[in-house]
């Protein structure tokens, strides 16, 4: 193993063991972040990790893009003060484990995502992940209480809508 990749695998290391998670990746997986605008059908696996470098996802099912996407669903179904990014990107783990061992709750996420996409493109024309803001994303994000991922997460009675501002 190279320095270089040593020292990427300690550097996810070190921010996942400040954010609570546990377990590590490969350094090739950290090249594997998403940059196709449409990279929803690409293959599973890589590291989601935060701008500022404050946390890192190791990813076992969903690829960079789905992750991005869902955690961004996660933030919308959340009132602005409440849940801390360490709380959301635990959920996100959470999922991306369960769909390895289920088949089923997998080809939810999968096609609850790529109908989110779509739909966004229709509305807003540009995928979900790229309307910058909230406000724009929650609507469309309303639209998919038909679709049961989104049923799993709660979409029906959003914490949001407790919000008075």
């Amino acid at each position: 193993m190279s320095t270089q990749n040593k020292t990427v695998t300690a550097v996810v290391e070190f921010v996942n063991s400040f954010a609570g998670l546990h377990g590590c990746t490969t350094p090739q997986d950290v090249t594997k972040h998403s940059t196709q605008k449409d990279a929803l059908h690409d293959e599973g696996g890589g590291v989601l990790s935060a701008p500022n470098g404050q946390w890192a996802i190791s990813l076992s099912y969903l690829n960079v893009a789905q992750a991005e996407t869902l955690l961004m669903v996660l933030r919308d179904l959340s009132p602005l003060t409440a849940p801390t990014e360490t709380t959301l990107t635990l959920r996100l783990s959470a999922y991306d484990e369960a769909a390895v061992k289920d088949e089923h709750l997998a080809q939810e996420i999968s096609e609850g995502l790529l109908a989110l996409d779509r739909l966004a493109r229709n509305v807003a024309s540009e995928g979900y992940r790229m309307i910058s803001e909230r406000a724009r994303r929650r609507p469309i994000l309303m639209q998919m209480t038909h679709h049961p991922f989104f049923q799993r997460l709660g979409i029906a009675h959003p914490v949001y809508a407790l919000e008075t501002a």
